[in-house]
C-alpha cells in the first residue's frame, strides 16, 4: 500500500512541478489530501474489541497464519481490550500461549540515544533488561552522585537498573546513555506515568507490583538517603519509546490485591473521568500480561515466526484502537468516490482533489494486475457501482474465486463475479494501516516538492541468458 501511494504521489508533484506549480502550493494541496483520506478512514471504520471474529482474521492476515490468528485472539479474549501481549522465543518448538503476572504503563525510555547503534534493539526499537532493579522517585534526578552508592553495588553485581522519576536533568540522561553504550552500566531512564498529582499514585502501583519503595519527597525521602533494598525488581522488563511492560515484579500477591480493593473502594466517591482512570489502573493491576512464545526448529524459522507474531499483535491492537475497514484497496475505492462528488473551495482545494483522483484507485488496479483475474478497469467500475447502489464500502475485489470458475464467463461477468461484499467475507485492515500508509507517501511527496532533483538508483538491464548461449 505505501510503495504503490507513495509511486503514485510522487508522478503526481512531478507533473505539478513541470506545469509551473511552486512547492508552498503542492504542500497545501498535499495537506489537503492527507487531512480527506483521515476523515473518511475514520468515518467508515468499524469499531471491533476483543471478543470479534474480525480481531481474529485481523491477527490471521498479518501474521499469514491461521494457527498464530487464533491464539493472539484467545490471548485478546482473556486478557481483555487493553491486553498487553509481550512476545518472546519458546524453549520449545511449539508455540506456548499464557498469562503472567505483569504490569504495563504508557511511557517509555526519555532518548531514543539509549538504544545502542548497530544492535537489535536499534532495529526493533525496543530494550529488555533481564532482572532489573527498579527505583522510583516523584520528583526531577538532577544529579547522579546522590545515588553513586546504589549504582556501584549494582555495577559491582553486575546488574542493570531502571529510574522511573518525574524527570530527569539533561546532564544526567547524557551520562546514563554514554555509560550503556559503553557498557559500564545499563541504566534506562523513564518517565513517571500520569499527571500532577495521580504521578504518585501510579508509582505507588509500581512499587506494589516491583516490591520497590518508592522514594516520595511527601514521605520524606530523598535520593540521597535510600539503598539498594529500596529498590524493586522484576524478571524482565521491556521498553520501546512510548511503553514499558514489567514481567513478575517482586511484589507480593496479597499486597497487589489490597491495592486494587482499596481501588474499587475510591469508585464510589469519583467523578466520571476519575472512575475511567481508576477502573484502567485497576485493570492493569489485575489482569496480568499476555505471554507468546514462539516455538520453531531453527534459529532462522524462529526469527521469521517472531516476527509474524509480532506484525499480528500489533495489527491486533492497532484495530480495537482505530477500527476495520475493507482491505483489498477497497476503502480507497470509497473515498474515490466521495472525492468526486466533493466541491473544492479553492484552487488549492482542487489541485488535492485531482491528485486524489489520480493515486487513489492504484491499489485496487494493481492488486487486479497482480492476481491477472479480469480488467482492472472494469473491476474498479463494478466495485464502484455496486457502492452507489448499496450505499455501502463494503464492497471490493474477491480474489477467492477460483481461475476455473472465470474461463467460463466473458471478460464482463468475469468482473461481476469477482465483486462482493469483502467486509462479510473478512477481507479487512486495521483503519490505521491505511492511515499511516497515506501519511508515509504525503511526507515523501511534501520532501519532493520542495527538491529541485532527485537521485534514484537506475535499474540495470539483464542480459537475456539466450542470446548470450548463441
Amino acid at each position: 500500500t505505501v510503495v504503490v501511494l507513495t509511486y503514485e504521489i510522487l508522478k503526481a508533484v512531478h507533473k505539478l512541478r513541470t506545469t509551473g506549480k511552486q512547492s508552498f502550493i503542492i504542500e497545501s494541496a498535499l495537506d489537503f489530501v492527507n487531512k480527506f483520506v483521515k476523515q473518511t478512514i475514520e468515518n467508515i471504520a468499524i469499531k471491533v474489541d476483543c471478543n470479534s471474529n474480525y480481531l481474529e482474521q485481523i491477527a490471521t492476515v498479518a501474521a499469514n497464519d491461521a494457527y498464530i490468528g487464533n491464539n493472539i485472539y484467545e490471548l485478546f479474549k482473556q486478557l481483555g481490550n487493553d491486553a498487553m501481549i509481550v512476545v518472546d522465543e519458546s524453549k520449545s518448538d511449539k508455540d506456548i500461549i499464557k498469562s503472567q503476572d505483569g504490569y504495563f504503563f504508557e511511557r517509555g525510555f526519555i532518548s531514543s540515544l539509549f538504544l545502542k547503534p548497530d544492535t537489535i534493539e536499534k532495529e526493533k526499537n525496543k530494550i529488555e533488561l533481564d532482572a532489573p532493579y527498579i527505583l522510583l522517585f516523584d520528583k526531577t534526578v538532577s544529579s547522579v552522585q546522590p545515588i553513586m552508592p546504589i549504582i556501584t553495588q549494582i555495577i559491582q553485581e553486575g546488574k542493570c537498573l531502571v529510574i522511573i522519576a518525574e524527570d530527569f536533568a539533561e546532564e544526567v540522561i547524557q551520562n546514563f546513555v554514554l555509560n550503556r553504550v559503553y557498557n559500564k552500566l545499563n541504566c534506562i531512564c523513564i518517565k513517571s506515568p500520569g499527571f500532577g498529582d495521580s504521578r504518585k499514585e501510579y508509582l505507588h502501583d509500581i512499587s506494589i507490583v516491583t516490591g520497590a519503595n518508592p522514594q516520595l519527597n511527601a514521605m520524606g525521602f530523598s535520593l540521597e538517603n535510600n539503598n539498594i533494598t529500596h529498590l524493586g525488581k522484576a524478571n524482565k522488563i521491556i521498553i520501546t519509546h512510548d511503553k514499558t511492560t514489567i514481567l513478575e515484579g517482586s511484589g507480593k500477591q496479597e499486597n497487589i490485591q489490597s491495592r486494587i480493593i482499596e481501588l474499587n473502594n475510591k469508585l464510589n466517591d469519583a467523578n466520571a473521568y476519575e472512575k475511567e482512570k481508576l477502573q484502567e489502573r485497576i485493570g492493569k493491576l489485575g489482569k496480568g500480561i499476555g505471554k507468546y512464545n514462539v516455538g520453531a526448529r531453527d534459529e532462522i524459522t524462529l526469527k521469521e515466526r517472531k516476527d509474524r507474531v509480532e506484525d499480528a499483535v500489533n495489527a491486533s491492537q492497532k484495530a480495537i484502537k482505530h477500527g476495520i475497514v475493507t482491505g483489498a484497496g477497497s476503502d480507497f475505492l470509497w473515498i474515490f468516490k466521495k472525492i468526486n462528488e466533493y466541491i473544492a473551495n479553492d484552487s488549492i482545494e482542487q489541485i488535492g482533489v485531482n491528485i486524489l483522483k489520480e493515486i487513489l484507485p492504484s491499489i485496487l488496479k494493481q492488486i487486479v494486475y497482480n492476481t491477472g483475474k479480469g480488467s482492472p478497469d472494469l473491476m474498479m467500475n463494478n466495485i464502484l457501482s455496486k457502492m452507489e447502489e448499496y450505499n455501502s464500502p463494503f464492497f471490493g475485489y474477491n480474489i477467492d474465486v477460483p481461475a476455473q470458475m472465470l474461463l467460463k464467463h466473458d471478460n464482463k461477468n468475469i468482473n461481476n463475479d469477482l465483486v462482493c461484499n469483502i467486509f462479510e467475507k473478512g477481507v479487512v485492515n486495521p483503519a490505521s494501516v491505511s492511515i499511516e500508509g497515506i501519511n508515509i507517501a504525503i511526507s515523501v511527496g511534501k520532501r519532493f516538492a520542495k527538491q529541485s532533483y532527485l537521485i534514484v538508483n537506475e535499474q540495470e538491464e539483464k542480459p537475456n541468458n539466450i542470446d548470450n548461449m548463441m
